[in-house]
């Protein structure tokens, strides 16, 4: 068949040319017509003039099917998606196939073309969460992507339709746009399909050289591309006479065009008064101001993100000429943003448009200040240590503590039905007694992520609140009434009630939520701003365009200072000042201006015009007050405290040196702490041992800020509050993390741990995708545990997996006798617990048996003047000589003559067993274990450890059960890196067999090895032995070794000789 053209199906589409469409695309493509209309209530579809099938198709023995409705109402980018979705799920439900296309259209040629494939939970159809992707398809637009991936797909599997269907590569095309348009911008080098690509800066700022002032660029680069993608997000905001609220003569090449003919520049004479003269002013306030025609469309927002700031070089609401930006950088910018598709929808995880969604404004800013620093020649996310967390994460995390918060604070503990409420296509399940009591507590959380970057847990956390309360609440006539009822001030309180009033449901829920509920910190400037853009367009794009009304019904947006702040999470107040014979004085003791303060909060959060700069006077002059006031407590002396507390300044862009939670939020603990923080070393010492007694105090070795975090995450909650956060996996396991895992085991009570290995089985499902650690998902509640409970791990997951985890309890209070100095979390897989409670209760710790264990004999970095080619007497072992059961002797490397002389003289009278030190994470094994052969000088270096042990006579034993599958599988359980340690050594369980035939199998081994023949069916003798020994089920030996080659009868006839 004759190739057929997308091209045709986009310009005139029809039934016969999407037929045509398919049969070209998909060579078992039948047709199939059936009516469907059946299927629905009248009523509730009464939109749609046609439901039909029109063929199936059979891809990789998976069945599909096309389905087709015509609308009765122009289809836009937003019209219908939620019905359409309901269109869908009742057709699979009814058809009962692996797959389907859905193409909705209307008589413009405007279609909306979906595939939604099926969810399987084992051999269950999932069908409230299975996924839809979607292309929106207009004459009028480019289409671009649609006719590449679509044109390219070759439908031959389900994968390679999803494929076509993703938003990633359209993601990555994007953002590799922008970098360069940011690169052009302040100069530097961007990857660009794996090449380099330099760049000449061509903006100038004003008395600003780029060479000393590189962050101002940076910083000015990415507010200005911020600035201008939100407003391009708002030109595809449209009132339903198809009116958008900025009009494409001021944003677009063609803008751009003409302001160039008439040889003017585009910034100054256009963008920068959108941003500053018209976006941020009242209609009535521009009068004063020579703007573009249409200005009077385009509703003024305020929120702070118009705002000039110092370094933006507009003063007094006048230009500054030397700042050069040429019009052609922003005729190419708008040229690249035309040829892609924006929806103003946030994709959610089940329901995803093929198109620019505003999450991406997050990944591109966060990528952005990830990108090299010419200053310091290192990545800005390696100084920061920050990675953007993928949204089926922050979804999971965000749910996940939000049903663990309410069942805490309402008691009710049906946890199918709470999680009903944040499912997409979910349900209210609940009395009124019950709805109500859980939107009592919906409307009291507090939710912090201390480490926001660009807002994605914030704005998460807004988006699974607003499905919760549409199912409770449907017509927010509570949560209106709600919001009112909480504003002490009467005239505020008014003014709110008219504001929510007039405003679209979903506009009162997420103001409500981001008012009452939402904050974040971050320690870098911008990051704070992205985040307040993201909650600023959220609430834009649920706001009704009333082209007759004031300010075309479009509500100022609320502004967010006091919502997002810039600071360091990490380093708190100053402790109070207390002077002889007198009390303490701190703001906390100055209550009427405490509650002043707070009242100006309040104010300010919808405050615009004379009103907010008003208000931002009177912060200032009460905190000045407060400042009086500490310093008077303090006999006159300007404390560290007063210092820091009179220099916060909220409205400006500065990095604050310090946070505190009261004093900028007016919140003392949350019931939420949320997030990814940065995972980064630091020096040890660098932060207050008072405010981390256990990250900081107790733990030894390297200090990473993600453990930090993880303490100050339980520092900031309240009582019964919860914590949930992605960290490194070394938190589970490693020992620089032991007493910061000592403080969530004794003082916490645990819900989860999630593990993520550094590289999942699928790239394409893989977390981060560049960081080189694995990372782990976890959830405590701040209670002491009780002795009975219960955690559950799950572990080896991925962005997919995270959907359906597979979890295994553990008792809290049994890890302390598991690991009872290191208290390791263990990577355990289902089933696995019991194993490991069978091990302790079965055996003794290793280090009841050794005399002495060290790493070698001696460093080889510091003594390496001791050592060489050089032949002598004494041969130098590496951890490399180490072999199970057997040393390699034959060396190229030998110690100096006298070098520690009796270290040698000790070897050549003892045996030792000797384990190599560095083996790989997925090596076939971890643990290679040996006995040094005595009478031979030797020393080891310090890839290897070396253990005497108190009875010699055990030696062999205790080999054969170190290189045993039991004890290469319990060293796996706590081993997050490529070392064997000696502590971790220590705490094997070890019990010393009777048997005088296992000496004799291990004799034998060593014996062939020595031989360098074959020990295979020994080694699996010692296997079976090890396992009989440590009293396991035939069923627990599968779980260790799933090849394990003996039945279980066989097993079970299997005896130990004890004799």
């Amino acid at each position: 068949m004759p190739n057929f053209s997308i091209d045709k199906l986009i310009a005139y589409f029809s039934l016969d040319n999407l037929t045509a469409f398919f049969r070209n695309k998909i060579s078992s493509f039948y047709s199939a017509k059936e009516d469907l209309r059946f299927l629905f209530d009248e009523s509730k579809f009464e939109k749609y003039s046609t439901i039909e099938k029109i063929g199936e198709a059979t891809i990789d023995s998976d069945e599909l099917i096309i389905i087709c409705s015509k609308t009765t109402e122009p289809i836009t980018e937003r019209t219908g998606k939620k019905r359409q979705y309901d269109i869908a799920k009742k057709v699979l439900k009814q058809e009962v196939k692996d797959a389907a296309f859905f193409i909705f259209y209307d008589d413009k040629g405007n279609f909306r073309f979906s595939f939604v494939r099926t969810n399987y939970l084992g051999n269950r159809r999932d069908f409230t969460d299975f996924k839809r992707y979607t292309y929106f398809v207009s004459p009028t637009l480019t289409n671009n992507t649609f006719k590449r991936q679509i044109e390219s797909c070759n439908f031959t599997t389900l994968d390679e339709i999803i494929e076509a269907f993703s938003v990633e590569p359209l993601n990555k095309q994007f953002y590799q746009e922008i970098a360069k348009a940011f690169y052009t911008l302040i100069g530097g080098t961007v990857k660009i399909n794996n090449r380099n690509i330099e760049y000449s800066n061509v903006m100038q700022l004003p008395s600003t050289p780029i060479a000393t002032n590189r962050k101002i660029y940076q910083e000015f680069a990415v507010r200005l591309i911020g600035r201008t993608i939100f407003c391009w997000f708002l030109k595809n905001k449209k009132s339903k006479s198809g009116i958008p609220l900025v009009p494409e003569s001021w944003l677009s090449s063609k803008a751009v065009e003409k302001i160039i003919e008439e040889q003017n520049d585009y910034y100054h004479s256009v963008l920068e008064k959108l941003f500053f003269l018209v976006l941020n002013r009242k209609v009535s306030e521009r009068s004063d101001y020579l703007l573009p025609d249409e200005h009077d469309l385009i509703p003024f927002l305020n929120g702070g993100l118009f705002d000039p700031h110092i370094n933006d070089f507009f003063i007094a609401d006048q230009p500054n000429y030397a700042l050069e930006i040429p019009n052609k950088w922003f005729l190419e910018l708008f040229e690249v943003l035309e040829q892609f598709n924006f929806t103003i929808d946030e994709n959610s995880i089940f329901d995803a448009e093929v198109s620019i969604d505003p999450e991406m404004l997050g990944t591109i800013f966060e990528n952005l200040l990830a990108e090299i620093d010419p200053d310091t020649e290192k990545s800005a996310r390696n100084a920061t240590g920050s990675f953007y967390t993928p949204r089926e994460i922050v979804d999971y995390m965000v749910e996940q503590s939000l049903i663990q918060y309410l069942k805490t604070n309402t008691g009710i503990t049906d946890n199918d039905s709470l999680t009903q409420l944040f499912k997409e296509g979910g349900e209210n399940k609940f009395d009124n007694e019950d709805t109500e009591t859980i939107l009592k507590a919906i409307s009291k959380v507090k939710i912090l992520d201390p480490a926001c970057g660009s807002g994605a847990f914030p704005m998460g956390a807004v988006s699974k609140i607003i499905l919760a309360l549409k199912k409770l609440d449907p017509g927010a006539k509570w949560w209106r009434e709600q919001q009112v009822s909480a504003v002490p001030n009467a005239i505020a309180r008014k003014k709110l009630k008219e504001k929510l009033d007039a405003a679209t449901s979903d506009y009162a829920r997420k103001l409500g939520v981001i008012q009452n509920s939402i904050y974040g910190v971050d320690i870098q400037p911008i990051a704070a701003e992205i985040s307040k853009l993201r909650s600023f367009l959220s609430l834009v794009i649920d706001e009704n365009i009333d082209d007759n009304a004031v300010n075309r019904g479009i509500e100022p947006l609320p502004n967010l200072e006091f919502k997002f702040v810039t600071a360091n999470t990490l380093i708190d107040l100053a402790e109070k000042v207390e002077l002889k014979d007198q009390t303490r004085i701190d703001f906390g003791d100055t209550e009427s201006l405490q509650v002043k303060l707070q009242e100006i909060r309040n104010s300010y959060l919808q405050a615009y015009g004379e009103d907010k700069e008003t208000l931002k006077k009177e912060f200032k002059d009460t905190q000045n007050e407060i400042f009086n006031h500490e310093v008077s407590g303090s006999g006159g002396a300007l404390n560290k405290r007063a210092m820091q507390l009179a220099s916060w300044n909220p409205f400006g862009n500065e990095s604050n040196e310090w946070f505190n939670p009261q004093w900028m939020f007016g919140v003392d603990k949350f019931d939420i702490v949320i997030g990814n923080p940065p995972y980064r070393q630091v020096l040890k010492g660098t932060y207050d041992k008072n405010l981390f007694p256990y990250s900081e105090g107790k733990d030894k070795g390297k200090q990473n800020l993600y453990k930090l975090f993880v303490e100050h995450s339980y520092n900031l909650l309240k009582e019964n509050g919860i914590a949930t956060m992605i960290v490194q996996s070394s938190l589970m396991c490693d020992l620089s993390s032991t007493h910061t895992r000592a403080l969530l085991l004794n003082k916490t009570t645990i819900k989860e741990f999630v593990e993520f290995p550094k590289a999942a089985s699928d790239s394409r499902n893989q977390v981060f995708s560049n960081v080189l650690q694995g990372t782990c998902i976890y959830m405590f509640v701040k209670v002491n545990p009780d002795t009975n409970h219960y955690f559950e791990i799950s572990i080896n997951n991925d962005k997919n997996t995270i959907f359906n985890l597979v979890k295994e309890p553990i008792q809290q209070s049994y890890i302390n006798k598991l690991y009872p100095e290191t208290y390791y979390i263990p990577l355990i897989k289902k089933g696995e617990a019991e194993i490991l409670y069978k091990l302790r209760s079965e055996g003794c710790t290793f280090k009841e048996y050794i005399e002495s264990l060290s790493q070698g004999d001696l460093n080889l970095t510091s003594n390496s003047q001791h050592y060489g080619t050089e032949k002598t007497e004494v041969k130098l072992y590496r951890g490399k000589n180490i072999h199970k059961y057997k040393l390699l002797t034959e060396v190229d490397e030998y110690i100096s003559i006298h070098f520690k002389a009796d270290v040698v003289s000790e070897n050549m009278n003892n045996e030792y067993i000797v384990l190599q030190e560095i083996t790989g994470t997925t090596d076939k094994f971890r643990i290679h274990a040996t006995l040094t052969i005595g009478g031979e000088k030797y020393l080891f270096g310090h890839t290897a450890n070396k253990i005497k042990l108190q009875n010699p006579k055990h030696n062999k034993l205790i080999l054969g059960i170190l290189n045993s599958k039991l004890l290469d599988w319990f060293f796996r359980k706590t081993s997050t890196n490529n070392h064997v340690m000696g502590y971790e050594i220590e705490q094997f369980p070890i019990i010393i067999p009777k048997s005088k035939s296992f000496i004799k199998t291990i004799d034998k081994i060593i014996y062939l090895k020595q031989e360098n023949s074959d020990t295979d069916d020994l080694e699996q003798e010692v296997n079976n032995f090890v396992f009989k020994l440590y009293n396991l089920s035939y069923q627990e030996v599968k779980l260790i070794d799933p090849e394990f080659p003996l039945t279980e009868t066989e097993y079970e006839n299997f005896s130990i000789d004890e004799q």
